[in-house]
């Protein structure tokens, strides 16, 4: 799309906004062509509002004319609830494209659309707690073993060195 403008009346600035509610500049070709026309811009491109084909462009004069304000949304189905196509707009030897897309399924998702962190943390805490255990019987074996000089009696493998039996004839 190229809007045809004589070499002095083009426009030489496209101001790109992102606005999270609707253009709040008058709202209207009334309101909206002399502030255009006032500071050399062609057309107000506004994002973030989901449509269904993805953009739409505001033709107060028609579909002959060129759009006031174009609006685009990147994300096809948003939330994997609206089912609606995505869209950019790419400029390419003076002149705008719009590109529109559709939505792909999800490489991978989890049940019930879980987040990757509540799903693991069960996996996290039972490796956490085996790696505790290790070190625990590890350290219990250290304590069982006989040092030289060492004179306590000999501990049952079932009870810790700290209950130790204390040898009364010795």
């Amino acid at each position: 799309m190229r809007p045809n403008f004589q070499a002095e009346q083009r426009p030489q600035l496209l101001v790109l906004l992102r606005v999270s509610s609707r253009p709040q500049i008058g709202g209207s070709k009334k309101a909206l062509t002399p502030f255009l026309k006032k500071n050399g811009i062609l057309a107000i491109i506004r994002a973030h509002e989901s449509l269904p084909d993805g953009y739409k462009m505001h033709r107060w004069n028609g579909p002959s004319d060129f759009p006031l304000v174009i609006t685009v949304f990147s994300a096809p189905n948003y939330c994997d609830v609206y089912g609606n196509k995505g869209a950019i707009v790419k400029f390419e030897n003076n002149t705008l494209n719009i590109q529109q897309y559709n939505s792909s399924k999800h490489p991978y998702h989890l049940q019930n659309f879980m987040d990757v962190f509540t799903w693991s943390i069960p996996y996290v805490c039972s490796k956490v707690i085996e790696m505790m255990i290790s070190i625990c019987k590890k350290g219990v074996a250290e304590e069982l073993e006989d040092k030289p000089g060492d004179k306590a009696a000999a501990v049952p493998l079932d009870m810790p060195r700290s209950m130790k039996l204390v040898n009364k004839n010795a």
